[in-house]
């Protein structure tokens, strides 16, 4: 039914993410790397012949069936794993020879497969014309807009919010050397120019 069709084109969207996906990304604990999931789901095509005298291609294997089951499942009852939604912290080493925390790097990331099953969402929407343009404020899986720019959306907000003596809350981290590549010019230029004018003289 619509379920099973929406699921198989949601599974060809997350087979081309892993047979396009970069080899070596690092992954939490115990998930799977993406060397494996592009072997997996590597799409074995054979040609089917249809009642109407066409030939579809279709993935020829047992475990692509099950997944392609899987989201059918979670389509017609509109859910999904709890675990495909939660961001786990882990540590990398940066190589650099410091001991402790100077040689660790954080990093926060959600399963491979999970990944790769919100970009497919993602897509279909666009495609199917069920996402408009993304809103200035959104940073989130929008191609094109940096952290940085994330960054100064928050303090903008703050800004306005204290302007209206509204309540507000907000927990910064500052990492030395975080972005010890950004020059202050760039900062400078996007304080100044990406803004409103209302929201760069609230941010100076």
């Amino acid at each position: 039914g619509n379920d099973s069709a929406f699921a198989g084109g949601l599974l060809k969207k997350i087979c081309r993410f892993f047979a396009t996906a970069k080899r070596g990304k690092a992954v939490q604990p115990g998930d799977i790397p993406n060397e494996a999931w592009k072997i997996a789901t590597k799409i074995v095509e054979v040609p089917l012949r249809s009642v109407g005298g066409t030939t579809q291609r279709l993935a020829a294997s047992r475990f692509l069936g099950r997944l392609q089951a899987l989201l059918a499942t979670m389509h017609a009852w509109s859910c999904a794993p709890l675990q495909w939604s939660q961001s786990v912290g882990w540590t990398l080493d940066k190589a650099n020879g410091k001991i402790g925390c100077a040689g660790l790097r954080v990093v926060h990331g959600l399963v491979r497969f999970s990944q790769a099953w919100l970009r497919a969402l993602i897509v279909m929407a666009h495609e199917e014309g069920a996402i408009a343009e993304p809103p200035v404020h959104a940073h989130g899986a929008v191609r094109g807009r940096r952290r940085e720019e994330a960054i100064f959306v928050q303090l903008s907000m703050q800004q306005r919010l204290a302007a209206q003596g509204i309540g507000r809350g907000a927990s910064y981290s500052d990492v030395a050397n975080a972005y010890g590549s950004l020059s202050f010019d760039s900062m400078d230029c996007l304080l100044y120019t990406s803004p409103s004018p209302r929201d760069g003289l609230l941010s100076r």
